[in-house]
């Protein structure tokens, strides 16, 4: 399954991004999850005989990526990747940028609240930034 940006399949980065938000779509239910994804991991080793350490930068698995939500890597798991679409939705040149752009999108849709007419959930998020859950049902 590729990624969607602006309609378009995405098989280079535009360049300076340091990551994008995304939504990846069950295109049977209509449900969403809303995320964001770095495109590059940075480490630092320790190398014998010298004072400062080894930087590297090595791409993420962004190509590969299908979220951190269990529920939702269970659903590709069962019903397969070509039921989902991913769609980028920005590209970001910081880290912070990044993660304020996801955080922001998650309120403004309401990815803990928001339901369908049904009354089923509309969005796969169980939580937003791991500091923010849903008020548990009486």
């Amino acid at each position: 399954m590729e990624w969607i940006y602006k309609g378009n399949s995405v098989t280079t980065l535009p360049e300076n991004a340091v990551g994008f938000t995304y939504c990846i779509i069950n295109n049977q239910t209509q449900k969403q999850y809303i995320g964001k994804k770095q495109l590059y991991s940075h480490t630092t080793k320790k190398v014998p005989g010298r004072k400062n350490r080894k930087h590297t930068i090595k791409e993420s698995n962004w190509r590969d990526y299908y979220g951190s939500n269990d529920t939702l890597l269970e659903e590709i798991a069962v019903l397969g990747e070509e039921n989902f679409t991913r769609e980028i939705l920005q590209f970001y040149n910081s880290k912070k940028n990044l993660t304020y752009a996801e955080v922001e999108l998650q309120f403004k849709l309401d990815v803990l609240y928001a339901k369908f007419p049904d009354g089923t959930k509309k969005f796969y998020n169980q939580n937003i930034l791991g500091k923010f859950f849903p008020e548990k049902e009486n």
